[in-house]
């Protein structure tokens, strides 16, 4: 009986956590086509951190894909925006006017951004793509892991 009763709270709990998260997002194919964005120049792929600069750490990381389109892996992030369809945590149609914007977002007051970019195949690229495209929704607090996650499973990273 105390089994049955410490599962029975169990699942309550977990319905409880469950309710506590945010629905996941996923736009239709029409507005994720009308969103594209191929950016010029070769593949790339940039992280991007949010840095505290109270006391220099890190506050959130996301994963900028230029390849075949533009994506932005934005894990377990608060910013949107009418004009950027998204998908779980990707956005689609990333164009510099966008990115002006995610960047200012994520750079106000006490936190400033850092970027790192390296040039990667075509390949490498569109395997990211997939990667994150796959992953899922992210929790809050997870957006490390997620990036880390990504990267760990791409060759070359």
């Amino acid at each position: 009986m105390k089994r049955l009763f410490k599962l029975a709270l169990a699942g309550l709990a977990l319905l409880g956590l469950a309710a506590c998260a945010d629905p996941p997002i996923w736009d239709s194919d029409i507005e994720v086509s009308r969103a594209t964005y191929v950016p010029p120049g070769p593949a790339t792929v940039t992280l991007i951190t949010s840095i505290n600069t109270r006391n220099n750490s890190g506050a959130h990381s996301a994963l900028l894909i230029d390849g075949a389109q533009r994506l932005l892996f934005d894990p377990a992030g608060s910013w949107h925006n009418p004009g950027i369809p998204e998908r779980h945590d990707v956005l689609f149609g990333m164009s510099p006017g966008y990115m002006d914007l995610y960047i200012a977002f994520q750079s106000n007051g006490v936190f400033e951004v850092r970027t790192q970019t390296v040039e990667v195949s075509a390949a490498v690229a569109a395997e990211l793509s997939r990667a994150v495209q796959a992953y899922g929704p992210v929790a809050p607090a997870f957006c490390n892991r997620a990036v880390t996650d990504v990267l760990r499973q791409t060759p070359g990273f």
